[in-house]
């Protein structure tokens, strides 16, 4: 208890007026995979949801029950209770204790762990390319679904990674940005590819995130290949020159002509790669510069050589003929 108000100071919180106010805190973890079923000697957490900083602890008994005893309720406190199975933390509701209140009994749900073939699939995956000077600003939208009633954690290698998703976009991208900062913090760059060792639990997330691919050349070809078995894609491009798009998806009817729009007729497996076909690209002036300069030079190489020999023709043409005189 020393060490939980200890805590609680570190913290910057203050006590409730009401010397000696507590109040408990009870509930049950059970197993969604396994039909509800109660979770003996399971470890549960009591945490600040801010900081997450641990509270208190305990052990779930036969039952699958949890009490924690004498939890102060300082003015404002959030607490987050959660329970740790096979690995995975999973958190149940935020609870604010107030003095003489009471807490309906707290209910935490986990589920079992598969480290087999990932059940991820994508109930959409969208791509908006946005065509500027220079540069593609491609955002890609993904409902990423496990649609079972376990906890993917991928295989578990000899090093302390375990990957369960890998993003395959193009390889030549530059600064990649997350909507939402917890994926930015779970996914790390491997071998040319964003991936993760993030637990995906039963249900849908939503993962967004933007990138950018230099444009160098007018003309060219952008690849990207579906990571998960995929129900429905939609690619569209903006921007200049989104009327000299082609792409191997089915082009969709669109009186904007700053606008190109393809879709999947039909379910996409993983591996299936998508083909954009960009024409007419604005590229930055220096670009043009480059290849002007090499022109240039060429130019210049080609009138010094050509000089060098016409001026060789005339030599030879004004030089006199020497012929033995007769005697």
């Amino acid at each position: 208890m020393l060490s939980l108000l200890i805590a609680l100071v570190a913290l910057g919180i203050n006590a409730d007026p009401r010397q000696g106010s507590t109040q408990r805190i009870e509930g049950v973890v059970v197993n969604g995979t396994r039909a509800g079923v109660p979770v003996p000697g399971a470890e549960v957490i009591l945490r600040t949801p801010d900081n997450l900083s641990p509270m208190a602890k305990t052990t779930t008994d036969r039952q699958g029950r949890f009490l924690f005893t004498d939890v102060p309720v300082p003015s404002g406190l959030v607490c987050l209770p959660g329970a740790n199975h096979q690995g995975v933390h999973y958190p149940g509701s935020r609870l604010r204790p107030v003095p003489g209140g009471s807490i309906p009994r707290v209910e935490i749900t986990v589920f079992d762990a598969l480290t087999t073939a990932s059940p991820l699939v994508a109930e959409k995956h969208e791509i908006d390319v946005q065509v500027k000077t220079g540069v593609l600003e491609i955002t890609e939208d993904i409902s990423v679904s496990n649609p079972t009633l376990t906890t993917y954690v991928g295989s578990s290698p000899a090093e302390d990674w375990s990957r369960t998703l890998a993003l395959s976009i193009p390889q030549a991208f530059e600064r990649v940005t997350f909507s939402q900062e917890f994926y930015g913090r779970r996914f790390r760059l491997v071998n040319g590819r964003l991936e993760t060792d993030l637990p995906w639990t039963p249900g849908r997330r939503e993962l967004r995130f933007t990138y950018y691919v230099p444009v160098k050349e007018q003309h060219g070809t952008m690849e990207r290949v579906l990571d998960i078995p995929c129900s429905s894609v939609r690619v569209r491009v903006q921007g200049e020159a989104a009327d000299q798009v082609a792409c191997n998806l089915k082009r969709v009817v669109d009186p904007d002509k700053d606008i190109a729009l393809f879709e999947s007729s039909e379910r996409l497996a993983a591996g299936y790669q998508i083909s954009l076909h960009l024409g007419g690209l604005p590229v930055p002036w220096f670009q043009y510069g480059r290849w002007a300069a090499l022109v240039l030079v060429a130019t210049l190489i080609l009138v010094t050589v050509a000089a060098r020999f016409f001026r060789g023709q005339r030599n030879s043409i004004r030089r006199p003929v020497l012929t033995s005189a007769s005697t």
